[in-house]
């Protein structure tokens, strides 16, 4: 058989202005020709997209009861929506208590289309949703709860769908909490109506993109469209009349009602299956009081309406038509997420670093867990540093280790290939511009930033470096941030209102751990690390402490330093009438063997936002001395596994250290409590909280790249 060619009759009608009769054959094409899906569908949200700009005027009606943070999150989304087609917002307040109506006042002072009708009193829900009515002069007017938070471009998805039918007069959204409009969700494990999560921890903008691309556009017809987001044509309510205030004063079942008598005057009811409003479900009253008002209100229905309401009831749970609609959204979305599973990500960490700092072990022994997790991940250094790293990392071994390096060249970022990669992370702030740089050359991947401290601590305010460290949390929009303490998401939201993911510290239980013969030795050692090339690491303070404690116990400790070498003219400036042993630069099996043999791991950091070898020398059964300000509480806790002192005052740390000295019992007990805790703390453990932030994440970023 022999299918007309609808694209070019649809065409031929799109080109003398009859776009009812353009769209029908577009859609009737695409059921024929499923071949040629996506060029009809193209033409049939033009034709939609056309009939939305045909003059029309919306007002919205948003009563408001109390609950102050739902209304908050309501007219803020209201006041981002599109204002293309809105005309007014009628903003009724049914008697809120004095908090609320103050918000509102001031809210809506600086708003032009919001209006502010204060009640003297409360009336009731439909005597305060029909005042705003009466009001409306716009071709539309939608009803909204004042618990919802609406998509930007609500207004165009549901004029769409009026456009789609001339006999519409009603149109609704899906929604989370909206009865027979659910999704994904029709029912929930109790057997009532689901309220529903947005999945994936999408926002509602994010979600209703989503929503749109899965859309046909069947706009299924239904008996019902629940209250909280409603949407009538003016002449259909001029027609049937307003709200019901006699049968329902406090609403619960006017929505119904009204559903009952626009289909009685011969107008359709449809669900915009193209828009998504998030439902909070009313708090205005408690659920005992919703549930008895819900009572009254069906039976008020079967009093005014009888059989026809029960049959419309019976007709509506009978409907297929919204089951299809879920149907396409979950196909949808299984599509995507089967694509991607946690193990299946494909990472590269950009650490334009040496190495050997905390920073720079903690991506490394991460990668090699994620490597162990047969995950593809990688590390893109700099070609200047290979020898270092190979110097630092020698003992991966040779092929492992050309297998997780590969080199970039900082100056010619977009050189690197990505195209290989789901995530591309940076791990200092220099790298964030070479990610954006990367980013812009191939939008392909999900954009990344690990956190490893508040870089712009490190730099005098003003100064160049400071600027290009303080720009790098927000440099790249919807970049991914994690972190590995509290203490450095709360630096960067307090800063920059910017949201960082907390992700588990990592610790190498391979080479980091307590040998038993050695927790027995009573010999008290003191090991701190020693990196005066860095001045915030405190070397000088450090070395005039031990001086002090050399003076105190003399024979009776032993001191070791490491992290700088003798020659270094830096160290040769420092402090050093006391005898101790300095070891110079070691690799990270030479610090886990050095901190084996110590007691007492000294750290006099002005802050640290992690303190990763406190964390690993407390792994190897050392008492961890830290800084006071920044995040080794992450691990440490103060008197029982470690010392959290005012680095700054080499008197109170003295008073600290002195009596744990003296205290041989008390030293073994926080050294056996710092053993315990470090037990807790894994590679793997850090690897999989970085891979289940990430694949949330990234599934995030790639649903809204398909939209």
């Amino acid at each position: 058989m022999t299918h007309p060619n609808h694209l070019a009759l649809g065409q031929q009608a799109f080109h003398t202005g009859n776009l009812a009769a353009a769209r029908d054959h577009f859609l009737q094409g695409r059921l024929e020709e499923p071949e040629l899906d996506s060029i009809y569908e193209i033409n049939i949200q033009l034709i939609d997209s056309l009939s939305q700009q045909i003059g029309k005027s919306v007002d919205i009606i948003i009563p408001v009861y109390n609950a102050l943070e739902d209304v908050k999150r309501c007219l803020q989304s209201v006041d981002r929506s599109d204002h293309t087609y809105l005309k007014r917002v009628f903003i009724i307040n049914d008697g809120s208590d004095h908090e609320t109506t103050t918000w509102l006042e001031t809210f809506c002072q600086t708003k032009s289309t919001f209006e502010l009708i204060n009640n003297p009193t409360n009336i009731g829900y439909t005597k305060t949703v029909n005042k705003g009515l009466r009001l409306s002069q716009s071709d539309y007017v939608i009803t909204l709860n004042s618990d919802t938070v609406i998509p930007k471009n609500l207004i165009n998805g549901m004029l769409s769908c009026f456009s789609s039918d001339p006999q519409i007069g009603v149109v609704g959204p899906l929604s989370n909490a909206a009865s027979w409009q659910n999704i994904p969700n029709l029912i929930g494990d109790d057997g009532k109506f689901a309220i529903n999560k947005i999945p994936f921890d999408l926002n509602t903008d994010q979600f209703n993109s989503i929503i749109k691309n899965s859309s046909r556009h069947r706009f299924p017809k239904v008996e019902f469209v629940n209250g909280f987001c409603f949407m009538i044509r003016k002449d259909v309510l001029n027609n049937i009349g307003l709200l019901d205030e006699d049968a329902f004063p406090m609403g619960y079942g006017e929505e119904n009602d009204l559903c009952l008598r626009v289909s009685e005057a011969g107008y359709k009811l449809a669900i915009a299956d193209n828009c998504y409003v998030f439902h909070a479900k009313s708090k205005s009253f408690g659920s005992d009081k919703k549930a008895k008002l819900s009572q009254i209100g069906h039976q008020k229905l079967i009093q005014k309406h009888g059989d026809r309401f029960i049959d419309k009831l019976e007709q509506t749970k009978q409907s297929c038509s919204l089951n299809q609609v879920r149907r396409d959204l979950i196909n949808h979305l299984s599509k995507i997420i089967d694509e991607t599973s946690p193990h299946d990500l494909r990472i590269l960490f950009l650490l334009p670093v040496k190495g050997g700092s905390g920073g720079a072990h903690s991506v490394i022994q991460e990668v090699m867990a994620m490597r162990n997790l047969h995950v593809d991940a990688k590390i893109a250094i700099l070609e200047d540093h290979l020898e270092d790293f190979e110097a630092t990392y020698g003992d991966l071994g040779d092929k492992l280790f050309s297998d997780i390096f590969i080199h970039y060249n900082p100056q010619r970022p977009e050189e690197l290939n990505t195209k290989a990669f789901d995530c591309v992370v940076a791990t200092i702030f220099s790298s964030v511009k070479d990610l954006k740089v990367m980013q812009k050359q191939s939008n392909h991947f999900l954009p990344c930033y690990y956190v490893q401290d508040y870089e712009p601590l490190f730099y005098k305010e003003g100064t160049d470096q400071w600027i290009e460290a303080k720009a790098s949390y927000s440099l790249i929009s919807n970049c991914c941030l994690i972190a590995k303490t509290h203490w450095i998401a709360n630096e960067v939201y307090k800063h920059h209102s910017i949201h960082v993911e907390k992700v588990r510290p990592s610790l190498d239980e391979d080479i980091y751990y307590s040998s038993r013969s050695k927790q027995l030795n009573n010999q008290i050692v003191i090991t701190a690390m020693i990196r005066p090339q860095t001045p915030r690491r405190g070397a000088a303070r450090t070395m005039i402490l031990l001086s002090h404690l050399k003076t105190r116990f003399k024979d009776s400790i032993k001191i070791r330093l490491f992290g700088c070498e003798t020659s270094n003219t830096e160290w040769q400036s420092l402090y050093q009438d006391f005898e101790y042993v300095n070891h110079g630069i070691l690799t990270r099996l030479e610090v886990a063997e050095i901190l084996k043999q110590s007691t007492i791991f000294i750290d006099l950091s002005d802050y640290q936002a992690f303190g990763r070898t406190g964390f690993e020398a407390m792994a190897c059964g050392c008492i961890p001395v830290l800084p006071i300000h920044g995040g080794a509480e992450e691990f440490a806790s103060d008197g029982k596994n470690s010392l959290l002192v005012d680095t700054f005052n080499i008197e109170e740390v003295l008073k600290r250290l002195i009596p744990l000295i003296e205290n041989p019992l008390k030293c073994l007990e926080m050294r056996l409590n710092g053993i315990e805790n470090s037990m807790q703390y894994s590679k793997l453990d850090a690897a999989q909280s970085e891979l289940r932030i990430l694949h949330k994440r990234f599934l995030q970023w790639k649903l809204q790249q398909v939209n």
